[in-house]
């Protein structure tokens, strides 16, 4: 399942840049 840890990497980090932002302005 782990054979292309790197793109999974990559996906987690767009995912959290986006969702970052998403989360302060439901905060706010």
């Amino acid at each position: 399942m782990n054979s292309i840890p790197i793109p999974t990497c990559a996906w987690h980090s767009r995912v959290i840049f986006v969702t970052l932002p998403a989360i302060f302005k439901h905060l706010r």
